[in-house]
């Protein structure tokens, strides 16, 4: 009974795998086929991150497309024993990790700010789209 179990164990996850792989290319078609639309929405916008919402064929679609910050950790070394160097306390800015949080970088004053900049990479997340069928139809 257990190998009996087991095999239709393997058979499902098999069949499993190959309708992963078909809602993967499905996805990618989505994707390619809403890909001008969307980019001219958030150029319009001016939008390089976050959600926009488009309605194509009485769907919305909310596509999303979050910041990814990376944070050059040689530079933020150097910067964290300059701001030390100068009498200042660097973990007022800083994790020790070294990396800074968003909310903080952008509240800086321009002078700080500046210093940290070029140790700064932003890049775009994984954009995740979002239907909602029943908001357009009133149901």
């Amino acid at each position: 009974m257990l190998k009996e179990l087991l095999q239709k164990r393997t058979t499902l996850e098999e069949e499993m795998a190959g309708l992963q792989e078909q809602i993967t290319a499905v996805n990618v078609d989505i994707e390619h086929a809403l890909a001008e639309q969307l980019a001219a929405l958030r150029k319009l916008q001016g939008k390089e991150y976050g959600a926009v919402n488009l309605v194509a064929e009485g769907i919305k679609i909310t596509e999303t497309i979050p910041k990814k910050i990376e944070w050059d950790q040689e530079k933020m070394n150097a910067l964290f024993d300059a701001i030390a160097a100068a009498g200042d306390d660097p973990r007022a800015y800083m994790k020790m990790k070294l990396e800074v949080q968003e909310r903080i970088y952008d509240s800086m004053i321009a002078e700080v700010k500046t210093m940290f900049t070029d140790c700064r990479t932003v890049k775009p997340g994984k954009p995740s789209l979002k239907f909602d069928v029943e908001a357009i139809n009133g149901n």
